[in-house]
């Protein structure tokens, strides 16, 4: 996650604080040279458990992790945290508030800055979270719990909830969830903070569908799924919030055996960038 101040962008990295065999402190802060690209260490921000995903709002001056933890405040969920940052680059916790589904692996935040967007993992839902003038959380607003289930014996046995974010028109927020196979597409109400159930898109039998991206023209959207390393391409009409299917294509060469599992997709200028990492969960 990269502020974007131009002299000397700074590098916001998230981790798994609980995992296995991690190390990790907390949230990990770098600048970076933009000549040679090199990261120089500044600080790491400690006692945030497991900030997996990262989001810097429309506003600046703010930074909010989801806690990919199934147990806050004595409750079967995870949660949000917000950060303020200073011109030094010091980051000062605000708040956190649940995010009302265990395991929250993806943040989002609307294009005007009022609300926050979950997906929380293991239990297959999303919610909706209000961003206060001075950067705290607010409860959630909404919350819509996903269904259904798909192939995989393993991973697909229920919703698992891996991306929420809004379209380019920010009239539409787009979920993509894993476990069932589907793009949920949601009508969102700025006004009252909720979501609206809009239409869904089935994805291929064991696809897993992990992140979306749109394309900068707002016309092409790309789908990375992590179970079966696929990109799924789609031309996107705003008007009405629907995907249409134009391509599929694997992300591996042809001659590629091992194990990969998909991890995030960005598009970059005119262009699309698939990201496929081995061993990524």
């Amino acid at each position: 996650m990269f502020s974007t101040s131009k002299k000397s962008p700074t590098v916001f990295v998230g981790t798994y604080t609980e995992s296995e065999g991690s190390t990790s402190e907390g949230m990990y802060v770098y600048r970076m040279d933009p000549a040679s690209g090199t990261l120089t260490f500044e600080r790491v921000v400690k006692g945030v458990v497991n900030p997996s995903f990262l989001e810097i709002p429309p506003q600046q001056g703010f930074i909010y992790a989801v806690n990919e933890v199934g147990n806050f405040a004595r409750q079967p969920w995870g949660s949000v945290s917000a950060f303020s940052i200073n011109s030094s680059v010091e980051l000062n916790v605000l708040n956190a508030q649940p995010s009302h589904g265990a395991d929250p692996c993806y943040i989002s935040i609307e294009h005007t800055g009022r609300f926050a967007l979950v997906a929380n993992y293991s239990s297959g839902s999303v919610a909706m979270l209000p961003i206060r003038t001075d950067g705290q959380l607010g409860p959630a607003t909404d919350m819509i719990q996903h269904s259904g289930s798909s192939s995989h014996p393993e991973q697909q046995t229920g919703p698992h909830a891996h991306c929420i974010l809004p379209d380019p028109t920010n009239r539409y927020a787009v979920a993509a969830d894993l476990g069932a196979d589907k793009l949920l597409i949601y009508q969102m109400d700025l006004e009252n903070g909720k979501l609206y159930k809009h239409a869904e898109v089935q994805v291929q039998p064991g696809a897993g569908p992990r992140h979306l991206t749109f394309h900068p023209n707002g016309r092409y959207a790309y789908l990375i799924n992590e179970l079966n390393s696929t990109l799924n391409a789609y031309r996107y009409d705003s008007n009405n919030g629907t995907f249409e299917a134009l391509q599929t294509v694997c992300t591996l060469p042809s001659d590629f055996k091992s194990e990969n599992l998909c991890a995030d997709v960005t598009t970059q200028g005119k262009g699309v960038t698939k990201s496929g990492k081995k061993g990524a969960s």
